[in-house]
């Protein structure tokens, strides 16, 4: 799997690239042994894989790791992990999913967090504000 996702993102390096995968982090926003595995072997080889998403544990985080691709000392890219598993919430979770708007005009990805059962954003903000809505830049992906 992680040759043939390697073989992929080199065939396309002109396009960003978005990593999806099940289990990568913990509860504590930091990678697990699959997630240092992933980072590692896929992100930190392929200048044009700009976020991870996964899920698995019970919790919303965002990780962000500023790379040096070229070795000369100045940031070439910030990978995004974000986590996102809200099952351990009321209710199983009451249908709580992360939406993702890329406004390529503005260079900004959204992320937002929404219940189409109660009709509702935002599954943590009263605990955790911004936890559920923040924008990242994307101006390195373009």
């Amino acid at each position: 799997m992680i040759t043939w996702a390697d073989t992929i993102l080199k065939e396309h390096t002109e396009i960003p690239a978005i990593l999806t995968t099940h289990d990568y982090m913990s509860v504590d926003g930091m990678r697990n042994d699959t997630g240092d595995k992933l980072f590692e072997e896929i992100v930190r080889k392929n200048p044009n894989v700009h976020l991870v998403l996964c899920g698995h544990n019970h919790d919303a985080q965002c990780r962000q790791d500023d790379l040096d691709d070229n070795n000369d000392g100045i940031k070439d890219r910030t990978v995004y992990q974000l986590m996102a598993d809200y099952q351990a919430t009321a209710s199983g979770g009451n249908g709580f999913m992360r939406l993702l708007t890329i406004d390529e005009r503005n260079k900004k990805l959204t992320v937002t967090t929404y219940s189409p059962f109660l009709n509702q954003y935002n599954c943590y903000s009263a605990k955790y504000p911004g936890k559920d809505h923040f924008d990242i830049d994307i101006s390195d992906w373009f």
